[in-house]
């Protein structure tokens, strides 16, 4: 049996498409592109390896200058951000949707003195 989104694969990440994990990657680039019915340029931000890119609201840009710690899309490029699947209410529906924090930094390995 064939799903539809097998034939006819999303191009943009959704949140489903995170299974429950969190994604650390790396932003290559934002574009803006033309989209819907009214033909509007919307935010598009595109990560270094993957597959699919991700379409911007508000909310997720801001939470990008804030890691990036910079509101120039073009100082995005090589900051790394995690993505992670939560749900937001839209009037009286909640729907899953894709949010952005800070990645987790690891601890560094402390390094031990050399004896004498």
């Amino acid at each position: 049996m064939l799903k539809l989104n097998d034939i006819f694969p999303p191009r943009y990440l959704k949140a489903p498409d995170l299974q429950g994990k969190e994604w650390t990657l790396t932003i290559d680039r934002l574009e803006l592109e033309v989209m819907g019915r009214a033909r509007e340029e919307k935010p598009v931000l595109y990560f270094v390896g993957a597959a699919k890119a991700l379409k911007l609201n508000v909310t997720m840009a801001r939470a990008i200058a804030q890691i990036a710690g910079s509101e120039n899309t073009d100082d995005w490029r090589g900051v790394q951000v995690c993505l992670f699947a939560t749900f937001a209410d839209f009037g009286k529906q909640t729907f899953p949707v894709v949010r952005i924090k800070a990645p987790i930094a690891k601890p560094r390995a402390i390094e031990q003195g050399r004896r004498a």
